[in-house]
């Protein structure tokens, strides 16, 4: 097998790997973030909302609606015993009655107005939850990216501050030995001051992000592990 055949089976290799690298990160972001829907305060709140608004319109509606009431009623039958024959044959006045009672007010005015703002704060309500419910996955992608970017500016950062330990070194052996002055190991010396400062902020801005990250998706800290490979 010549050398170009092999390179490119091995770029092959390396390209497909990375593909599928990819194709599962991007699975376990969208499982993610279908985990959330259901967790999310911001959501959840927006939901609850419009539930009790809708069910308070229900409410509302019965309000609206007659008062009725079934009666039965039985009188007491002083002679009884003495009709008693007659009722056998059919014959005699009856002694229970049944009837149907209900009020209906037409006109509340009160009433009618505080059904309407209720039935505006029910839409409302609606409107609100299905904005921030299509809003979601925007603000759910935003707020991952600001994490991932804190977190690759930590990883720089850590990547940078291991080559500037190593020219640290070599500047004070050239020194030792006289190929470096003094000026080039104070140079080293703070630009790891520099990075030190950095990495820092960088890993505060990361838990920052994180916190801010997990606080709005609902989810565990835990729940980003899967991600820690990316740097």
């Amino acid at each position: 097998m010549s050398k170009l055949i092999l390179i490119f089976i091995v770029s092959i290799l390396v390209v497909s790997n990375a593909l599928a690298d990819e194709g599962n990160l991007i699975k376990q972001f969208n499982e993610l973030k279908e985990k959330s829907r259901e967790l999310s305060p911001e959501l959840k709140t927006a939901r609850a909302f419009h539930s009790q608004k809708n069910a308070q319109s229900y409410t509302r509606i019965t309000t609206h609606l007659p008062n009725v009431s079934l009666v039965l009623r039985k009188e007491k039958d002083f002679f009884e015993e003495k009709n008693a024959s007659l009722r056998a044959l059919g014959i005699g006045v009856l002694n229970t009655s049944w009837g149907i009672n209900y009020e209906w007010s037409l006109i509340n005015l009160a009433q009618i107005d505080s059904t309407r703002k209720i039935f505006t704060e029910n839409d409302k309500s609606e409107i609100d939850a299905q904005i921030k419910e299509s809003e979601y996955p925007v603000q759910f992608t935003t707020n991952f990216l600001n994490y991932l970017l804190a977190k690759y500016k930590t990883a720089a950062v850590e990547n940078s501050l291991k080559k500037a330990e190593t020219g640290k070194k070599e500047a004070q052996i050239g020194f030792d030995i006289g190929q470096k002055t003094k000026i080039d190991v104070l140079r080293s010396e703070a630009n790891l001051v520099s990075l030190n400062s950095n990495k820092t902020t960088y890993s505060e801005e990361e838990q920052t992000t994180k916190n801010r990250f997990v606080e709005y998706a609902g989810l565990a800290q835990s729940d980003l592990d899967v991600f820690n490979d990316l740097t």
